[in-house]
């Protein structure tokens, strides 16, 4: 990719976090009960979003407070956007065309994941460092940091562009520690 195209990516990534950070909506405490702490929440929802929850067959329109669990799938249409929340206040948004899917923890201190199917992400992170891993078909993001963006096109290529902090990004075969601005 072109360094114009990621520098796009960047751009739209601060924006983005800009507006979501500065949305009071984004870090309302939960809302009802009868759910465990380790779950994740729709905050925002701008145009068309739906899940498949793991154990059904058909999308659904998402709501707003939704919780979503392990292996639950969430998309977004063309000029639609999505917000969602981490139990430890981390906040992930995506807007169009992209597709993803809710993992289990790796590890049993861990909070749920996620698989970047397809899209960009934005991710603002407030919990402990490796808590929470991000992967798409061919690496794992192990979260290090506080701010990153992550593209996966339909050529199954992945961007990964760092705001602020680190991610530590890899595969089998390497992995990369990238900080603030790369």
């Amino acid at each position: 990719m072109n360094k114009s195209y990621l520098s796009t990516i960047a751009l739209a990534a601060a924006i983005w976090i800009i507006s979501t950070v500065s949305n009071p909506n984004c870090f309302a405490g939960p809302v009802g009960s009868g759910v465990g702490t380790n779950f994740i929440r729709i905050m925002e929802i701008q145009g068309a979003v739906e899940v498949l929850h793991s154990n059904a067959t058909v999308w659904v329109a998402a709501q707003p407070n939704q919780i979503l669990q392990s292996f639950d799938r969430i998309h977004t249409t063309d000029n639609s956007r999505v917000t969602l929340r981490w139990p430890g206040q981390s906040v992930l948004s995506f807007g169009a065309s992209t597709d993803l899917e809710i993992v289990p923890p790796a590890l049993p201190d861990d909070q749920p994941g996620v698989h970047l199917i397809q899209g960009i992400i934005s991710y603002f992170h407030r919990d402990k460092p490796g808590s929470i891993h991000i992967s798409t078909r061919g690496a794992v993001a192990g979260v290090e940091g506080t701010e990153f963006v992550l593209a996966v096109d339909a050529a199954q290529s992945t961007t990964l562009s760092v705001v602020d902090g680190r991610v530590r990004f890899g595969n089998e075969q390497a992995t990369l520690v990238l900080t603030n601005g790369q």
